[in-house]
């Protein structure tokens, strides 16, 4: 089962985060988090996929992150028993734990609290993600230890 992970959607769940930032804390984000620096948070949010992809492996068993040919969208191929069909929201809560991955590392430089809140939703969401792969994965694979 393939899902796409859109590069746009999770640049705009960035801006959403900056908002919301602005609103409640009132501190300027930093200035990576423009739109003006789409392309190099475009490079950031594909390097957090590739940290996710291991983190969620199994049941992943294969990624578009290796080659260049698109963009804009990062396919994530999981092997998962066909008979529970797609899994609902698991594409948003992919791109959502993107974004606060790097909303976290953008913060790092600025706001500590900011930064380890980002980092801990990015955490919390990977865990949520990740016990319900495992509901849903094939017979046969076997967990970690936690």
């Amino acid at each position: 089962m393939t899902y796409a992970l859109s590069i746009n959607r999770i640049l705009e769940n960035i801006y959403a985060f900056c908002a919301l930032d602005y609103f409640t804390s009132k501190q300027a984000r930093p200035e990576i988090l423009g739109r003006d620096h789409a392309p190099a948070l475009r490079r950031i949010i594909c390097s957090a996929a590739a940290e996710m992809i291991f983190r969620l492996t199994p049941p992943i068993t294969s990624t578009n992150l290796t080659e260049e040919s698109d963009p804009e969208i990062i396919s994530i191929e999981l092997d998962l028993d066909e008979n529970n069909g797609p899994i609902e929201c698991l594409r948003p809560a992919l791109e959502s734990a993107l974004a606060a991955s790097v909303m976290a590392l953008a913060w790092c430089g600025n706001s500590a609290s900011l930064s380890d809140t980002y980092a801990t939703l990015f955490n919390k969401n990977i865990e949520a993600i990740a016990q319900t792969l495992r509901r849903f994965s094939k017979p046969g694979f076997i967990e970690a230890a936690i």
